[in-house]
């Protein structure tokens, strides 16, 4: 009789940890929820605002980095200055994978300013310059472009909080 009672709680809380809370009142939310749903638990926010965003699927950036230290020993003509191939590889907007020279890194400065997994492609691309090249995944329409509405609901609490809404769905509270 205890077991099947322990198996409820079980699946009841790991549903709740999911869920977040509203920032005026105690109805809940979650991630995945629309602004319809969204508007209707928490109530309408106290300011509203739209832009749109490119694309934001996974990319991998190159760069190809000159080096300013002379080649010793490689076989190359003397005075060379090498290039260095850079790539990261980005999921939502965050460096997941750095490759130097095909090792995989954590950090390099080798483009100037330090550069660390989970930094932001803006961050990166402040710190590096533009890429190279961009490798997107097809979205299957013919076109690699997308563009995504993002909607964000400020409410005046306490400690002000921020909805982010994309496509009309909740992806992210700060």
């Amino acid at each position: 009789m205890l077991k099947p009672i322990i198996i409820l709680l079980l699946f009841s809380t790991s549903a709740l940890s999911y869920a977040w809370v509203c920032p005026n009142n105690f109805s809940q939310i979650a991630a995945g929820d629309s602004i319809e749903q969204v508007t209707a638990a928490c109530g309408k926010p106290a300011s509203e605002k739209k832009s749109q965003a490119g694309y934001r699927g996974p990319q991998q950036w190159q760069y190809f980095v000159t080096v300013n230290q002379p080649l010793n020993g490689s076989g190359a003509p003397a005075g060379a200055t090498p290039t260095v191939q850079m790539s990261i590889a980005f999921v939502n907007q965050k460096a997941i994978n750095i490759t130097v020279q095909a090792q995989s890194v954590a950090s390099t400065s080798i483009c100037g300013p330090t550069i660390n997994i989970g930094d932001t492609d803006d961050s990166i691309k402040k710190n590096c310059g533009a890429p190279t090249f961009i490798q997107k995944q097809d979205t299957g329409n013919g076109t690699n472009e997308k563009t995504i509405e993002i909607i964000e609901y400020k409410y005046n609490t306490t400690a002000p909080n921020t909805l982010i809404f994309e496509n009309g769905i909740l992806k992210d509270r700060k």
